[in-house]
């Protein structure tokens, strides 16, 4: 067992439920009432969704090669998904010059993909 993937692994599934949770509240529900045209707002609903779907994926990722010895190659997959949202979620908000206080998800991958990466590395 490898406690560092275990960390990353509860450091996704908590990213997992705020995003579900407080995100679903205060981001989801008013897209579905914004008075917009249905195909984008219901586009950007369905996007929602999938970005709910892969990060409960991070977490069973992470989970699972904590727990197997061979799938370190999973834990790679989930460390590069990681890093790759938290590179995003970082360069995005001032290229389009927004505040990271308005958007600080890209920063809330970081810690995920760094202990991720030590794990797999140990």
């Amino acid at each position: 067992m490898n406690a560092l993937l275990l960390v990353a692994a509860a450091l996704s599934s908590g990213i997992f439920l705020l995003h579900t949770f407080v995100g679903g509240a205060r981001i989801a529900r008013p897209l579905l009432t914004a008075p917009m045209p249905s195909k984008p707002k219901h586009t950007s609903y369905f996007c929602w969704h999938i970005v709910t779907l892969v990060l409960a994926a991070l977490g069973i990722m992470f989970l699972y090669a904590a727990l197997r010895p061979g799938g370190m190659d999973v834990g790679w997959v989930a460390v590069g998904l990681t890093a790759s949202i938290a590179v995003y979620g970082i360069v995005m908000p001032p290229s389009l010059r927004l505040k990271y206080s308005d958007h600080p998800q890209g920063w809330l991958f970081v810690p995920v993909a760094l202990v991720g990466a030590w794990g797999c590395l140990s």
